[in-house]
């Protein structure tokens, strides 16, 4: 009996290894130096900045400012004002964007917006096509480098999406963003230094015009970015990241807004592990395409405080199980993980983001880990269907 149980221990405790290290892996590689990238400013290729907009007419303006400062003259900036029912449009066009109007009740969501603009695009379509949230502000010469390494590398290029402090907002929240630093920055950091692609994010993507056109943007599926990078990857398009471009978001200030936001993308994010993992691994031994595998293990790694969360359990059960006699081989590779894990944190933050997220935030992360708990709890009872606007602070 003992046996058998530290069979099945060992095995879940490899499970949860194998993501524990190769995030680790990442983390480790995105501490490595590397010279920053060089632009020709001279050879930019023309632009479309897309901002998906649903009633966002309060804070539309900043990521416009931000733009049109760095858009060139042949450039277009369009605000996709999806079903809105207040003056987004009217706020576009005061600022000198475009605004492409859609109103269709039954396909929502910015996956929509996106297949809508693209489709009145075609008839006189751009080289490089970027997007950026509308509650998003963006870093100077984030167009000139997203577009730019667009066009050279011929495929999709994800900037640093980035979350800081909400002031205003509670601890547990900022750990949210101390988590999702190392989503958008230093795990695709790490990818880029090993030559290997990333995880499109949601904001600060740039497509060249025939790489964006090979799909159909408007996906079913909740995490729809993420699902985006991969079918361009089984496209042949795999995205990389640009570390230089800079896209600054913030986390919700309440939590329930949070659980809003996390349940419907982790609910995706997860429906995707399950669905394009297994056959992206195959599909990457039969064609021979390492940046495909690479992908796959990647995508593999589910959310942090999920991951945190396996690994509480699994230690508990193997200490639990040490002391009724049994074998202290499960116990000693989960510890081995928690060193691993642990320092890939604390180096992670003291090198990337520690002037950006306070230590407060990462003191919280037992607390924030609790409150997930439930988050995944409430998936198992009640699946989100469809897609949500998440409400502004």
């Amino acid at each position: 009996m003992f046996s058998f149980a530290t069979a099945i221990l060992v095995l879940l405790s490899i499970i949860v290894l194998i993501p524990v290290m190769t995030f680790s892996l990442q983390c480790f590689l995105s501490f490595l130096p590397r010279r920053k990238s060089k632009i020709d400013r001279d050879n930019l290729p023309r632009l479309a900045v897309l901002i998906p907009a649903h009633n966002e007419e309060a804070i539309v303006s900043g990521i416009l400012k931000d733009v049109k400062s760095q858009a060139q003259e042949n450039d277009r900036v369009i605000v996709i004002a999806d079903n809105c029912e207040d003056a987004t449009a009217s706020v576009a066009r005061e600022h000198g964007a475009e605004a492409f109007e859609r109103t269709d009740l039954s396909d929502r969501g910015k996956a929509y917006a996106l297949r809508f603009a693209l489709e009145k695009l075609e008839a006189d379509p751009p080289e490089v096509v970027i997007v950026v949230d509308a509650d998003c502000r963006i870093s100077s010469d984030a167009l000139a480098y997203l577009s730019y390494n667009a066009a050279t590398q011929d495929r999709p290029i994800q900037g640093s999406y980035i979350f800081g402090e909400h002031k205003e907002g509670v601890a547990s929240n900022n750990a949210s963003s101390f988590t999702l630093w190392f989503k958008n920055h230093i795990r695709p950091l790490g990818s880029l230094r090993a030559g290997m692609p990333c995880q499109l994010t949601g904001s600060g993507m740039a497509f060249p015009w025939h790489v964006i056109r090979k799909v159909d943007v408007a996906n079913e599926s909740l995490a729809e970015d993420t699902t985006l990078g991969l079918e361009l990857a089984y496209a042949g398009h795999p995205p990389s990241f640009c570390p230089e471009a800079r896209i600054d978001g913030h986390v919700p200030k309440e939590w329930g807004t949070l659980v809003q936001q996390r349940r419907r993308w982790e609910q995706g994010y997860l429906e995707s592990i399950l669905s394009n993992a297994p056959k992206m691994t195959l599909r990457s031994i039969t064609s021979f395409r390492p940046s495909l595998l690479w992908a796959a293990i990647d995508l593999c790694i589910p959310p942090l405080a999920l991951l945190g969360i396996a690994w509480g359990i699994l230690a508990l059960l193997a200490f639990a199980f040490t002391l009724l006699g049994g074998s202290w081989f499960p116990a000693i590779l989960l510890g081995v993980g928690a060193v691993f894990m642990g320092c890939s944190l604390v180096f992670g933050w003291l090198i990337h983001c520690r002037d950006k997220v306070p230590a407060k935030a990462i003191l919280a992360m037992p607390w924030f880990l609790v409150r997930k708990v439930g988050i995944y709890a409430s998936l198992l009872l009640k699946r989100e269907k469809v897609w949500l606007r998440t409400e502004r602070d």
